[in-house]
């Protein structure tokens, strides 16, 4: 239980640190942008950065509750770059969502703390899916932290790569969410001058 805990907390922070660092880079950095011509994408991209390099920090903490623990290493932990990847490019793509709309609607920084704490409910980080009726574990696949999550615990814990479909999910989200993230904050930059 400690590594099933501490993973899906390490990953899903990671979500919330990409996020919550991007949503208001824009408008935190309006003085630099008005004086110098930077590329905007590159202030959620940099906090971006800025929270994968944490994450491996903390990644290390995990591997020494791993250690600890006495879990057993296997070859398929060589992979654990994939859901991390996969999960970065998720959180970026949400992250300019954010950070483009945090521009002209403020409050969206308090709406979203709202949606955190209802999403860190509905992502098994702290429970087994296992205790949830069938209907609901239907619904907790089709979250997609939950299947970043899975995708790791299923690497370290039990030594396999997850089903095809979790995996293809994984990938999917991730391509929509940075294709989209990308489309909305291309569309509104330059616009940005006007709000900030």
């Amino acid at each position: 239980f400690p590594m099933y805990l501490i993973i899906g907390q390490t990953l899903f922070s990671f979500f919330v640190e990409v996020t919550n660092m991007s949503l208001m880079s824009i408008v935190y950095s309006s003085g630099l942008i008005k004086k110098v011509y930077i590329p905007k994408y590159v202030f959620p991209l940099s906090k971006s950065l800025f929270a994968l390099s944490n994450l491996f920090f903390s990644l290390i903490a995990v591997f020494i509750v791993a250690l600890v623990t006495r879990t057993e290493f296997n070859f398929y932990i060589l992979l654990l770059q994939i859901p991390i990847i996969l999960l970065f490019l998720f959180s970026f793509g949400v992250g300019l969502i954010l950070a483009t709309y945090s521009v002209f609607f403020r409050d969206i920084a308090h709406l979203y703390q709202i949606l955190l704490l209802i999403w860190t409910y509905i992502t098994p980080i702290f429970y087994p899916i296992t205790i949830l009726p069938g209907n609901l574990v239907k619904t907790v696949l089709y979250n997609p932290l939950f299947c970043y999550i899975t995708f790791t615990r299923d690497l370290i814990l039990e030594g396999k790569i997850s089903n095809l479909k979790l995996v293809l999910l994984c990938f999917l989200y991730s391509l929509i969410s940075v294709v989209f993230g990308i489309y909305v904050f291309k569309k509104n930059e330059n616009k940005f001058i006007f709000y900030i």
